[in-house]
């Protein structure tokens, strides 16, 4: 028997609420690879552009560019077809191994209504991005049950963890744990970037997540999943009030989706600091949401827009545990493919 059909019937043994059905993986990166690199939400600079081919061809792969990257349409990378085509294309190209945003912004959500979902489901390629992306990221998922990728973008800075985390995962197809790094190793202790538990426990389930405004958005719509009961659901925020976070939460739960998920992790809210009137802080807001309930929930990790980032595999089967803030690959990722 297949290992991977295996793996899943034991896990469903033993959880069986999990979903047992297999996601569709896209094939392992081998160096010299080409990479279509797009602008889906916001238009593109020159500078933004080079930055990207740079750190592409650092990796010791091959960047390759639609001809019209640097097209607008107003503060958009052109107009909703013309986006929407870039990324159509670039699954339909033989060559195409993986499909990375060059950044994000906003305007993804345009676009999903013209994608050609059985054309990206008969070719499945490595889809990155995060901000704005997760739109297309969730979308994706939820329409063909593609793994998807929120991580890094390549106009933005990519260091040593980024680029280790891309390795392992991209190219040697790990089942990676990921666990906040250490703030300093000269220190008598080891200290931890802060990890804040919501709420105690474990938790396994497919990931699924993103930018809380960018999936709040879609409440509603057919790119969101219709069961959430085997889902691990993860969140960021960038430039929100309190209140604002508060008020998506919010709607999430009147959606009924934070009563049915089997986990939660939140991220980074950067420079959320906007605060209302008899606010709590953002760790007694979001523990408010879980109070009575045994979901897993923590927050804290090393998700968002900040310079080191996990790659959240999107409709990845993984395990939470709230107590020490991790996040573990509990399966392959990635098929492995052989050079030549």
């Amino acid at each position: 028997m297949n290992k991977k059909v295996l793996s899943i019937i034991t896990l469903s043994l033993f959880y069986p609420s999990i979903s047992t059905s297999l996601p569709l993986i896209p094939d392992a990166l081998i160096l010299g690879d080409k990479v279509v690199l797009i602008a889906p939400s916001y238009k593109v600079t020159e500078q933004e552009v080079e930055l990207a081919k740079k750190r592409i061809t650092a990796l010791g792969l091959v960047p390759s560019l639609p001809e019209d990257i640097l097209q607008s349409d107003g503060c958009y990378g052109g107009t909703a077809q013309q986006r929407a085509k870039i990324i159509n294309d670039a699954f339909q190209d033989p060559s195409c191994k993986a499909i990375f945003s060059i950044r994000g912004g906003t305007g993804s959500a345009q676009i999903l209504a013209l994608l050609d979902y059985e054309l990206i489901k008969k070719n499945p390629k490595i889809f990155m991005g995060y901000s704005d992306i997760t739109a297309l990221l969730v979308a994706i998922n939820t329409k063909i049950e593609l793994v998807t990728f929120h991580g890094p973008m390549p106009a933005y800075p990519w260091p040593k963890f980024t680029v280790n985390q891309i390795n392992n995962l991209f190219f040697n197809n790990e089942k990676i744990k990921w666990i906040n790094e250490k703030i300093s190793e000269d220190d008598l202790i080891a200290t931890q970037k802060k990890i804040y538990t919501l709420n105690s426990g474990k938790a396994r389930g497919k990931l699924i997540g993103g930018n809380l405004a960018t999936l709040t958005a879609l409440v509603g719509s057919d790119y969101l999943p219709i069961d959430w009961s085997n889902k691990i659901l993860f969140l960021e925020e960038v430039e929100a009030g309190l209140d604002q976070v508060d008020r998506m939460m919010n709607q999430l739960k009147n959606s009924g989706i934070l009563s049915k998920i089997k986990g939660f992790v939140f991220g980074t809210c950067l420079d959320c600091t906007k605060r209302c009137d008899g606010c709590a802080d953002l760790e007694k807001m979001l523990s408010s949401y879980f109070s009575g309930t045994q979901i897993p929930a923590f927050s804290g990790a090393m998700i968002g827009h900040e310079r080191k980032m996990f790659i959240m595999p999107i409709g990845a089967l993984v395990e939470i545990d709230a107590d020490n803030g991790s996040i573990e690959l509990l399966d392959h990722v990635l098929k492995v493919r052989n050079p030549g």
